[in-house]
């Protein structure tokens, strides 16, 4: 039987997502969101005698992210209209399951782009990682009544978020979603800048944060100041804050970077899961 999860259902969905770590990452924020009575989206499951087999999130964002532990639930023609109802413009998984998915979908959508990425996970010893004494760190964790207006004079930069959003493939929002998301981000010390003099010229960030796990993204460096080491230091500075707060740290990276790989990898992570994004068109 398919159909949607409620709050009752929800030790069922901790204990179907713990079983299957690091293949539901996708999955335990939403979830977490979803226990405190947080609606960010819309809960699917796949059930056969009372042994729940998939999940499936529709989130408010049009996304779809899903696991399921047997391959026939693909077989129940509620999932392929449940998918229809929503138009989930990104569905992104495991990448085998993902496979099948985009086999199912491929004659009933008028594009499919597919990108594949890599799980990580730190295993290593943080290294202290400053950066040159040539570039200024603005945290989150830092900021204070008085420094208010500095930061509101930062954020005027608008070319750098731009930037930011043009390099991750993003539709450009309204600046003021932009940065009220940056704000928020920042307010919750999940949120690094990098200045050279009164320049923003590197960010990074954690998302997806849960009670256990952080996850590190939104790594961006302007063009002129790559190759420098600051990749690096917003790496090691990030995984620092997520192993203060006792929880475990991970990371995405595209499959065919492996300068990224390598990178990551001498920082102290290893390579977990093969995941895969489809960005559709209907």
């Amino acid at each position: 039987m398919f159909g949607k999860l409620e709050f009752s259902d929800i030790e069922m969905m901790k204990e179907y997502v713990e079983t299957y770590n690091e293949e539901t990452i996708y999955l335990k924020k939403p979830l977490e969101d979803f226990s405190k009575g947080l609606k960010t989206g819309i809960f699917y499951g796949y059930m056969e005698q009372k042994a729940l087999m998939g999940i499936f999130y529709f989130s408010k964002k049009s996304a779809l992210a899903f696991h399921f532990s047997d391959a026939k639930v693909l077989g129940n023609l509620n999932v392929l209209k449940s998918i229809k109802l929503h138009k989930p413009k990104f569905i992104k998984g495991p990448k085998n399951q993902v496979e099948a998915i985009y086999k199912m979908l491929c004659r009933s959508v008028s594009e499919i782009k597919e990108s594949n990425s890599i799980l990580m996970g730190f295993e290593g010893s943080i290294k202290e990682c400053l950066p040159d004494s040539a570039y200024t760190v603005v945290d989150g964790e830092a900021l204070t009544v008085e420094n208010s207006k500095f930061m509101e004079n930062l954020f005027k930069d608008i070319k750098f978020f731009i930037e930011v959003e043009q390099h991750f493939g993003r539709h450009i929002k309204a600046i003021n979603d932009i940065l009220k998301e940056l704000r928020a981000m920042m307010k919750d010390g999940n949120y690094v800048l990098f200045l050279h003099g009164s320049q923003i010229v590197a960010q990074g960030l954690i998302e997806d944060e849960t009670d256990e796990i952080g996850i590190i993204g939104g790594i961006y460096v302007s063009e002129t100041y790559r190759r420098k080491g600051l990749g690096y230091v917003i790496s090691c500075l990030l995984t620092k804050k997520i192993l203060e707060r006792h929880k475990k740290a991970y990371l995405f990276v595209m499959g065919n970077n492996l300068d990224a790989i390598r990178l990551y990898e001498k920082i102290g992570y290893t390579v977990k899961k093969q995941y895969t994004v489809l960005s559709i068109a209907y």
